[in-house]
């Protein structure tokens, strides 16, 4: 998403119009970016935590070349995501089987778990990781049976790579 694309999302969702929209957007980020330009921290509980780091000027060697290169003291931006942020539950409809999904699963894991085009399946974004859910009734016996094949899978690559 860009800039225009969240100020339309912006004035869709607050009912505003789209000059007032970006106003408020430029808003935001102008105040996120004044307060980041004082040193401060930008707290939005549920969504992230906007910082600065410091780096001290350092002396590198370019692996290439061998040569000696400075770099200056340097002042950069991060963002850590909050929990809310970070447990981000997104809907996905499988419209090819196998890795075109757009999910990153083996195709006989997704045999297993019986997934079809059109059938929906939730993707949520925790801290251990990423959990899969799915409406279907038979759902925790499929994800049973994909363990069991990933698990098998990942036994034999080990094995191929000793």
């Amino acid at each position: 998403m860009n800039k225009s694309e969240l100020i339309e999302r912006v004035a869709e969702a607050a009912g505003l119009s789209k000059s007032d929209a970006s106003h408020a957007v430029d808003a935001v980020m102008g105040s996120i970016s004044a307060e980041l330009g004082r040193g401060g921290n930008v707290r939005l509980v549920g969504f992230g935590t906007f910082t600065t780091s410091s780096r001290k000027a350092r002396h590198s060697r370019d692996p290439r070349t061998g040569e000696i290169v400075s770099f200056q003291a340097s002042v950069s931006p991060s963002v850590k995501a909050g929990k809310q942020l970070k447990a981000t539950n997104t809907s996905l409809k499988i419209t090819k089987i196998g890795n075109s999904a757009g999910v990153i699963l083996p195709k006989e894991v997704l045999a297993h778990l019986g997934a079809s085009a059109g059938q929906e399946l939730s993707l949520v974004v925790t801290p251990r990781g990423i959990e899969l859910s799915s409406s279907d009734p038979d759902f925790e016996e499929q994800m049973k049976a994909a363990r069991t094949v990933m698990t098998r899978r990942n036994r034999a690559l080990r094995e191929l790579a000793k």
